[in-house]
């Protein structure tokens, strides 16, 4: 994705049931791991910790996640497109939403939505067209 006056961005879904082997990868040294295993343990502490009403919500439908509701299907991590990317974003989608087609498109519509501008540009790695 391309952010107007900020670059290119990378958008990925990452399952819950995902998390298990990021961890251990986390564990093993890998970069990338242990970047999602932070900010996974970011969103942990934001259920745990949160005042209610607080707590993180669905980027799609604003299910709010509390210790006691049901847990997330899994999160989306927006961050730079570039190796050494110390910025990111994280949310949370529920069951509903990260099953559907069309989770992508719900999550580019809510962004731009809170006042972003990104849209979809394909990204070819260097030296190819």
């Amino acid at each position: 994705m391309q952010a107007e006056g900020q670059g290119v961005w990378r958008m990925e879904a990452i399952a819950s049931h995902q998390i298990p082997y990021i961890l251990v990868a986390a564990a093993g040294g890998n970069q990338d791991a242990r970047r999602y295993a932070e900010a996974i343990a970011d969103m942990v502490r934001a259920i745990t910790h949160w005042p209610d009403g607080q707590k993180p919500l669905c980027i799609t439908c604003d299910t709010m996640f509390t210790p006691k509701s049901a847990h997330p299907g899994g999160l989306v991590m927006l961050h730079a497109d570039r190796a050494d990317a110390r910025h990111h974003s994280i949310s949370l989608v529920c069951t509903d939403c990260f099953d559907r087609h069309d989770l992508k498109d719900r999550c580019l519509a809510r962004l731009n939505g809170q006042g972003f501008d990104f849209r979809e540009i394909q990204v070819h790695p260097a030296g190819q067209a």
